[in-house]
């Protein structure tokens, strides 16, 4: 495979015992106290840069790697930034995210459709390098750019997330058959008019409901629309019974629309679901299946009320969309990706349980009274500055790595992190159980600096590689803190920590592992 390098070159100016790195593309802070016998790359391989992998994106969910970030330093790196690409039919899975690699190594980033807004070309991926350290060398607000070929499914200029936009059909009519699909009532194509709408059945249609900001009411009939494809434009779609949209082969389309069905339970199926801006609401159940594509809402509300909410697809994306009940909320992607970022998930009574193969949720606000569980199967579980609130259940959150920095999780009872391959990134977070143990379990490495970890009982880290818990709090008021590190080259960093555990005092095992700092408060010893 060709790969093409776009490197950040560094100029090395020697002053005494130490290099001052100073930065010939686009870095505005470098700094280094190495010694000047300590190997440090040159130009043509750069301290860090970004391979393109020259990999087109098709698909929306699983996300394929069209750059990698790589590791040319002698040392491992830890590298926090945010990246974007300029085109709305394509998005960074993971925008915004701290990752450790190691000596030489790469770090994927990976890029998706959008749906629905669909389209081809050409875009800019955008990395903003935040901050990257390794060793002593420091770089801070660095740009990286490379290109991002695109050949998407859906509408053109749907925008992300947005179905199109269609015309009504003339005279009285609420609906049309859409021969030609292009969302605009053209002449000979057959009307559908409001008594024939609710049991609409045509395998081989494509449907569209425009009635012009208008409500269509079907008072106390249940509604039964079946069609190759279906899409809602700027309009209300009320009953007080049960409100099924079925597009079996094709996909179900709302754009400033609402669906309320009042005492009915809703289910809208198809092979994919897209929203943007549009409301279903019932006091009852709701279920949502993208069975073949992308479960995409966007900037929508989806409320039950009273009754389960119950939503898959081979993708979730939920930007900025708030969906709430009383009672269960379940989400499942399948082997795709759930995005939730900005979200507000809501159960108020009900287990929330979130599953994908990768699950972002950064900054959105998961709550309940009950159980809450988030597993990313095989990729990052990402909760960068989320909310997670259970108040009386226990949380449980998997993945393959976890991504939690700045977020909030808390409870009354019991908390579970814990990740399958790789690092555990908990930095300023806050990690709080009233009466519950603590339990965070790192298959890499723990990076907890600044974090805040209280429970009147346990609280148990553990960690295949090193645990960072400088300037970390943990608190016990009844319990005991210990640190688990499964091998003896690994490292316990606890400068400045605050230990206020029963006796003030963490126990590390095993006792060959190396402790570096001094906490402010208490004391380690080894168990």
């Amino acid at each position: 495979m060709n790969r093409s390098l776009l490197y950040v070159g560094l100029l090395f100016i020697l002053v005494g015992a130490t290099l001052t790195i100073v930065p010939t593309a686009s870095f505005s802070t470098i700094a280094g106290d190495r010694p000047v016998d300590v190997s440090v790359a040159d130009d043509s391989e750069a301290f860090v840069a970004v391979a393109n992998t020259q990999t087109p994106v098709t698909q929306p969910g699983d996300g394929v790697a069209v750059a990698e970030l790589v590791n040319n330093l002698d040392a491992s790196m830890t590298v926090e930034y945010e990246a974007s690409v300029t085109s709305g039919s394509v998005a960074v899975e993971n925008p915004s995210r701290t990752v450790t690699i190691p000596q030489g190594g790469r770090e994927p980033i990976t890029v998706a459709c959008s749906p629905p807004g669909g389209g081809a070309g050409t875009a800019t991926l955008r990395i903003d390098v935040v901050e990257a350290r390794g060793g002593s060398a420091t770089i801070t607000d660095a740009t990286l750019e490379t290109t991002v070929e695109y050949d998407c499914p859906g509408r053109p200029g749907g925008g992300p997330g947005q179905p199109g936009n269609p015309s009504g059909p003339p005279g009285g009519a609420v609906a049309y058959v859409d021969d030609d699909q292009d969302l605009e009532y053209d002449e000979g194509e057959r009307t559908v008019s409001e008594g024939e709408l609710a049991e609409f059945d045509n395998d081989s249609a494509h449907l569209v409901v425009a009635a012009g900001g208008g409500r269509i009411n079907f008072r106390n009939s249940e509604v039964e629309m079946a069609a190759k494809s279906i899409t809602v434009g700027d309009a209300t779609l009320a009953s007080n019974r049960e409100i099924t949209l079925e597009a079996e082969e094709g996909t179900l389309s709302l754009l400033d629309s609402t669906i309320d069905a009042k005492n009915g339970a809703i289910e809208l199926s198809a092979g994919e679901i897209t929203a943007a801006d549009s409301t279903v609401s019932t006091n009852r159940e709701i279920s949502m299946s993208a069975e073949s594509g992308a479960l995409a809402f966007s900037d929508s509300h989806i409320d039950a009320k009273n009754g389960e909410i119950e939503l898959s697809g081979r993708s979730i994306e939920m930007p900025r969309t708030t969906v709430s009940t009383n009672r269960e909320i379940s989400m499942s992607a399948g082997s795709g990706s759930l995005t939730l970022t900005d979200a507000t998930i809501d159960a108020k009574n009900g287990a929330i349980e979130l599953a994908g193969s990768r699950v972002d949720a950064a900054r959105a606000t998961i709550s309940t009274n009950a159980a809450i569980t988030a597993t990313a199967d095989s990729g990052t579980l990402r909760l960068t500055d989320a909310t997670v609130d259970s108040k009386n259940g226990e949380i449980e959150l998997g993945g393959g790595s976890i991504d939690a920095a700045g977020a909030t999780i808390s409870t009354n009872v019991g908390i579970s992190l814990a990740t399958e391959s790789g690092d555990l990134q908990l930095g300023e977070a806050t990690v709080e159980s009233k009466n519950g143990e603590v339990t965070v379990e790192s298959s890499g490495d723990l990076l907890a600096s600044g974090a805040v970890f209280e429970t009147n009982v346990e609280i148990s880290l553990s960690a295949s590689g090193d645990v960072l818990l400088d300037a970390a709090r943990l608190t016990s008021s009844n319990g005991q803190a210990t640190v688990a590190l499964d091998v003896e080259s690994a490292t316990l960093s606890i400068d400045s920590a605050v230990l206020d555990d029963r006796d003030s005092t963490i126990t590390y095992s095993p006792s060959e592992a190396a402790v570096t700092g001094t906490p402010s408060r208490g004391s380690v010893q080894a168990d």
